[in-house]
């Protein structure tokens, strides 16, 4: 192991010991006469350890999603969802509570390592178990040293004479870090430098309470800081449900009970699927795109007044009721890139360019398509994440949706899949098929643009990704790449809805538009990803911290919807 910590600092207090002490020497006859002292209170000690993760060091299997949740002592947070399935380097350092009782202890990791270099702390119960990262989980901070600002970490409770496990990992797997420092406090906790030594897997589980964190426990995230990074979500690959395997005529597992029976979630290959119902185009919906879906799109239709899915309760609870509300996008920059999904448009003499497509090529539309050799990318130009690319040109209404963008020095451009939409139609991809979005659907018609919020109103439902998602998906979506076995998971398609009843009244004037239309059209599950997260365009207008106020909201504050009575036919996004 090559991460052997550089140095441990040990700093210690006892505040009621230096109490008695100081009585005892200036009223000593009385206090004997008493009785005995009472016991000194344990020595509260900060253990500090210096480390690296390399390629040398040990690896667990996975990693968890970043929920922004930071662990707090007087509850148990859930361990969050796994992210993925790869090996990742990590260092473990083991700790014992030597005290006579129950001690609060705070963890702080900081690291100069961000981006793809990120690490990442959690706290385990008892032992650490490589093979099975959520056994014995106790705590973890939620968010990555360099969006905490190194100052905040978190904190658990460890019972009289228990022992307990703090890792550090890498976020992305063969990343590494250069150097981190970690802190962990509490009274009577001893251990810590292991000399580089991470601590043998175990299999054995540790009780652990299920009380769910108190919303207290929520911090609203930091400005400028997307929970969706190439580090917390996809980087570059698609998850293994997309695989070449797939054909135009796979046709999805049946539906759940809990799907309602007027809407079908899979589609057989015999069923037209590229015939859908002429529709009226709507131009402007948005300002500043040429034009946009029909009317009766569902991307375009209130869902204020339908009613609640039977099983709304059961889906809020698989996202995590205290989850905050989160937008991913933003004025600012994140690793040298924008943050959130930009619109090019072009025009319509924008020469048609080769579209090289890669494993999913099966599922896609062939180029070529009208891309420019500079067009901006999620994330920015070096970016390893999602890499979407959106293309509206203005003389076809066509738009044209890349996943993984990567332009090549002929001209021509890379892509894992592609996907071309007219603006003026309600088709549907075929069923089974996924777009630039694992869902199978646009991604232009649920981004929040800075325009349209300026003008006062946004007239669509807006994107959203989360991380619990089951491996199917309902009306409008066409393909899901969830693996959740949780029976409440939400499939893809999925619609919430902001209750009417959350005052927004407090909330900045333009942030009240992006509210109001979450309570008027709502949001539909498009892609994995970090909890609640919403999609917009980067915009150096934004003010970020009036959009991260929207962290106060909260999965509790959403529904889940009813859509089945909108559809006209389950092949298009056509609604009643």
């Amino acid at each position: 192991m090559t991460s052997r910590p550089l140095s441990v600092r040990v700093a210690s207090v006892s505040v009621l010991a230096l109490v008695v002490f100081a009585l005892g020497f200036a009223f000593g006859p009385h206090l004997a006469s008493a009785g005995p002292a009472p016991a000194a209170a344990a020595t509260v000690s900060t253990l500090t350890t210096q480390g690296s993760i390399t390629s040398a060091d040990r690896t667990q299997a996975g990693r968890i999603i970043r929920d922004w949740a930071p662990s707090a002592c007087g509850a148990v947070k859930s361990a969050p969802d796994t992210g993925d399935t790869a090996a990742h380097h990590y260092d473990a350092y083991t700790y014992t509570n030597t005290s006579a009782s129950n001690q609060c202890v705070t963890v702080q990791l900081r690291s100069a390592c961000t981006g793809s270099n990120d690490v990442f702390s959690i706290a385990y119960l008892g032992s650490f178990n490589a093979a099975s990262i959520k056994t014995n989980y106790r705590a973890d901070l939620g968010l990555s040293p360099g969006q905490d600002s190194g100052t905040t970490g978190y904190a658990f409770d460890v019972p009289a004479g228990q022992s307990f496990v703090v890792t550090v990992y890498e976020v992305t797997a063969n990343a590494s870090c250069g150097g981190y420092t970690l802190d962990v406090t509490g009274a009577g906790i001893t251990g810590g430098n292991t000399g580089g030594t991470p601590v043998a897997p175990s299999p054995t589980a540790v009780p652990r309470t299920s009380t769910p964190p108190p919303a207290a426990t929520q911090t609203a995230r930091p400005t400028n800081t997307p929970a969706r990074t190439a580090t917390a979500t996809r980087t570059g690959t698609r998850t293994p449900t997309r695989t070449p395997t797939r054909t135009p005529t796979r046709t999805p597992a049946a539906a759940p009970t809990n799907t309602p029976a007027s809407v079908p979630t899979n589609t057989p290959a015999s069923v037209p699927t590229n015939t859908p119902p002429a529709a009226t185009a709507t131009p402007g919906a948005i300002p500043g795109l040429p034009c946009f879906f029909p009317a009766d799109n569902i991307w375009n239709r209130n869902v204020r007044t339908l009613p609640v899915h039977p099983n709304s309760a059961g889906y809020i609870n698989a996202i995590g009721a205290t989850a905050p509300l989160h937008p991913d996008f933003a004025a600012g920059m994140w690793n040298g890139g924008p943050i959130g999904i930009p619109v090019n448009v072009v025009p319509s003499t924008q020469p048609l360019v080769p579209i090289n497509l890669g494993q999913w090529g099966m599922v896609s539309d062939p180029g070529p398509y009208p891309i420019p050799a500079n067009a901006a990318i999620e994330g920015g130009s070096t970016t390893s994440g999602d890499r979407h690319v959106i293309v509206v040109q203005s003389g076809t209404c066509m738009a044209y949706e890349l996943y993984h963008g990567q332009p090549q020095s002929n001209g021509s451009w890379n892509a894992d899949t592609a996907a071309k939409w007219s603006l003026t139609s309600n088709a549907l991809r075929p069923a089974g098929w996924s777009s630039a979005d694992a869902a199978g659907l646009p991604i232009l018609p649920g981004l929040v643009r800075y325009d349209e919020v300026a003008s006062g109103v946004i007239h669509h439902a807006i994107r959203f990704t989360t991380a619990n998602i089951a491996p199917r998906y309902v009306w409008p979506a066409r393909h899901s790449d969830g693996s959740s076995s949780d029976p409440n998971a939400l499939p893809m398609g999925t619609r919430l809805r902001l209750k009417a009843s959350v005052n927004i009244s407090g909330f900045d004037a333009k942030t009240q538009v992006i509210l109001r239309a979450l309570q008027d059209y709502g949001m539909i599950l498009a892609d994995s990803g970090d909890r609640l997260n919403i999609s917009g365009s980067p915009d150096s207008r934004w003010n970020d911290n009036l959009l991260n106020a929207m962290g106060a909201i909260h999965a509790s504050d959403f529904e889940v919807v009813d859509t089945s009575g909108l559809m006209v036919d389950p092949n298009s996004a056509q609604s009643r």
